[in-house]
């Protein structure tokens, strides 16, 4: 059997220290942590959880009006998110309109929802951009109703849709009332 050597006890004591400092250092991570995620969800909103949700880029389902929206959340803007839904179509989402998101399967951690979109874009922008390209949406509205066309213009809270299979038919539609424009 090998003899002990003094040196080996002062080896020995080091490690052990090193070890508690370690299991300390360890423990003071884990409370930094759930403080910093105490933090930042006290100061959650809803845009910041969406940011969080489209960098997480999971499948999420959205509930708006009386609909529910499943999909990606790929963008979030100043007052809308687009979401790439799972049916392909890309829709707009006034954040006003939703009452609540979850992700599809769970998974992931919670976001924390303590930050700001990147785009300083607004919904009456986007709108404006897709009226501007003549792009075919069907807009979504509060009470449920369903309108195809083509938005013709965007005013500061309305919007005139040239409706789908009509000749010059319009219908002039508070955008307040708008609940999702899914972009055709």
């Amino acid at each position: 059997m090998d003899e002990v050597q003094p040196g080996d006890e002062l080896v020995a004591a080091f490690t052990q220290w090193a070890a508690g400092e370690r299991a300390s250092a360890s423990a003071e991570n884990r409370a930094k942590e759930r403080w910093l995620r105490e933090e930042a969800s006290a100061s959650a909103n809803w845009r910041g959880i969406l940011v969080d949700m489209a960098e997480q880029a999971a499948t999420v389902v959205i509930a708006f009006g009386r609909q529910k929206c499943t999909g990606r959340v790929v963008c979030v803007a100043r007052d809308f998110c687009v979401v790439q839904q799972t049916a392909g179509r890309p829709a707009l989402l006034p954040l006003s309109g939703m009452s609540a998101v979850w992700p599809e399967r769970s998974g992931g951690g919670a976001p924390a929802g303590d930050r700001e979109p990147k785009l300083a874009l607004s919904l009456v922008g986007a709108l404006a951009a897709l009226a501007e390209d003549r792009v075919p949406v069907a807009l979504t509205l509060e009470d449920g109703v369903h309108l195809d066309g083509v938005i013709a213009t965007v005013g500061e809270d309305v919007i005139t849709l040239r409706i789908e299979g009509t000749n010059r038919r319009f219908a002039h539609v508070r955008l307040a009332s708008v609940t999702c424009c899914e972009v055709r």
